[in-house]
């Protein structure tokens, strides 16, 4: 597990990629609640997304995300994804009238 100030990767196979994908366009996975996942959001897209396809870009979007699965099925992915968190710390100094200085440090994720 990353701490909240380390940065990190992680690299995954093209295919796995592509499994969660699908697995979330057709919404397989559990639904996360508040309650049983205080911090992270649901993974399924039929939540808010099939809702709204009368938008013309919901629909753009469903067309993106079919054309998607049509170049998988005419050529498998190869090779890896890597998601890579980065972390940077900067310090402000702030300067008033009466010369006084205040340091504030920002943590960027």
């Amino acid at each position: 597990m990353t701490r909240s100030f380390e940065g990190d990767r992680v690299e995954i196979d093209r295919r796995f990629a592509a499994s969660l994908v699908a697995h979330a366009f057709f919404s397989t996975f559990p639904r996360r609640t508040v309650k049983t996942h205080p911090t992270l959001q649901d993974f399924n897209f039929a939540g808010h997304f099939f809702q709204h396809l009368n938008r013309r870009s919901q629909r753009a979007k469903l067309r993106s995300i079919l054309h998607y699965f049509q170049r998988l099925n005419e050529r498998p992915p190869e090779g890896h994804v890597t998601f890579a968190r980065q972390y940077s710390r900067i310090i402000l100094f702030i300067h008033d009238d009466e010369a006084n200085t205040v340091s504030i440090t920002l943590h960027v994720i």
